[in-house]
């Protein structure tokens, strides 16, 4: 009898030989290890999946703040949650943005704005209104003056 899979379904780098092809053996493993673990794979949840016993989230934010996210864990981690919750909680303003457009166009176009060459998000989703750009470049401006990386 098949199951039903229910839940957030997190992206993963696909193993592949040097022939390019799929290694399905290995991708089984990492689903197992994802299924297994309990990762989030939305950046609001993370401090939530780690307090209920998870083992930790794949963030899109970590493009835009990898040091922000990674302290969410070892601030956990170490025991302190009043640290680990205000680096989840300092995440929101950039997550607002999301509102303008598809959230890895935002993320894109973020990462994009910080200086790294990554390519835009295909049509139909790579639409972004000029409020959301000006939305987007205060968020980053704040979060270099909060000090987040």
């Amino acid at each position: 009898m098949n199951k039903i899979a229910r839940g957030i379904i997190t992206p993963i780098l696909t193993p592949m030989y040097d022939d390019e092809s799929i290694n399905y053996e290995e991708l089984k493993n990492q689903v197992e290890r994802l299924v297994t673990a309990g990762v989030s794979g939305n950046d609001a949840l993370i401090l939530d999946t780690l307090v209920n016993g998870g083992a930790g989230a794949i963030a899109g934010c970590s493009n835009i703040y990898p040091k922000t996210i990674c302290s969410i864990y070892t601030s956990f981690m170490a025991g302190d949650l009043d640290a680990a919750l205000k680096a989840q909680k300092s995440l929101i303003p950039l997550r607002n943005t999301f509102k303008y457009g598809n959230p890895n166009t935002m993320i894109k176009c973020a990462t994009r704005m910080l200086g790294y060459p990554v390519g835009s998000t295909s049509a139909p989703f790579n639409a972004i209104p000029p409020e959301g750009i000006e939305a987007l470049c205060k968020v980053l401006e704040d979060g270099t003056r909060l000090g987040m990386e």
